[in-house]
Order: structure tokens, then sequence, then C-alpha cells
């Protein structure tokens, strides 16, 4: 695979895959992943904003809580107004993404609605079940893409969450085509 240089000279992030055997079960329950949890203790640069991706607006929605108790607990925001998510149907969704542009939420929780099309400058990408039917190849490409998107700061982490199961292109070795 050709991974091409930005314009700022660094190449794209490259996606770190992390299993996480009680995913599902986890966001059946609407909590979040200790896989998850893990990583965020662990982020290299903390100080990142950070776009979370879901896989359904409803998981969207219903995270928010799990998710703001977690961040506000690792100290990652401050407060639930630091945090918000945001999908397709949200009526408030372009006030939502300025308020992460003008760096005012700390966490945005999205759906694919964030796939392309938006830079910001200093986040980190973390997708929950990667594995799911919606992050096709092309989608988990463009969402890595959100990472590293400034020269000042060109190296933002990519975790692909997922559950080790059934998992397509996003978390195996590529094969070849057997046309």
């Amino acid at each position: 695979m050709f991974v091409p240089v930005r314009y700022h000279g660094h190449p794209l992030p490259v996606p770190q895959l992390k299993m996480s055997f009680s995913l599902q079960k986890d966001l059946k329950r609407h909590h979040m992943p200790s896989a998850f949890v893990t990583w965020l203790r662990r982020r290299k640069n903390p100080g990142r904003q950070l776009l979370l991706f879901v896989p359904t607006i409803g998981l969207a929605k219903k995270l928010l809580a799990s998710a703001t108790a977690i961040l506000e607990q690792e100290m990652v925001i401050e407060g639930p107004q630091a945090i918000r998510s945001v999908h397709a149907e949200d009526p408030d969704r372009e006030e939502i993404v300025q308020q992460f542009r003008r760096k005012e939420l700390k966490v945005l929780i999205t759906t694919t609605i964030l796939e392309r099309g938006v830079t910001f400058p200093s986040v980190d990408v973390a997708i929950l079940d990667a594995g799911h039917d919606v992050f096709d190849e092309a989608a988990l490409v463009q969402i890595s893409g959100r990472a590293g998107r400034s020269a000042e700061d060109p190296t933002g982490e990519v975790i692909f969450f997922h559950g080790g199961k059934k998992q397509r292109q996003c978390c195996r070795p590529s094969q070849p085509s057997k046309r």
C-alpha cells in the first residue's frame, strides 16, 4: 500500500489495532471498553483533543454519559460541557463541530459524519468497534486521516478498537485478490 506524504512532509499516522474481548458486551451496556480506558491513561499526548468514532447514531447518543464519567475520572475533561456527541441527524451539528474547532470541547463522540471534509489541527482518533460494517476500508482510511493534519503536531494517534471476532479488513492483513 502506498502512503502519501502530506503537505507538511509527514506521512499519515499508522493506525494501531487494539483488541477488546468485552467490546460488544460493553457497548451493548453503553459502557466504555476497558481497552479504551487503558489506552486513554497511556496516551502519548493527553493534551490533544479526541475524536471518538462509533458506528451508529444510537451508540453516539448512549455512550455520552459513560464517556463523560470516565473522561472526568481520568481527568481528560473537566465537566460535562467539554464533551458532546454529533451525528447527521443532530440539528446542532454545525455548532457542535465549531465548538470542537474552537477547542471549547475536548472530546467529540461522532459517527462517520466527520470521516472526511474537516480539519482539526491537533487530535487523536479512536474508533470503537472498528470491525463494524459501517467502517469499510475507505472510511477507515479517511477517519485515520483526521489525525496529524498540522505541521506543528503531525503525529496524532489513531487507534482501532475491535472485538477480535469476524473482523474485516481493518483488523487483518490484506489478502491478495482471487480474481
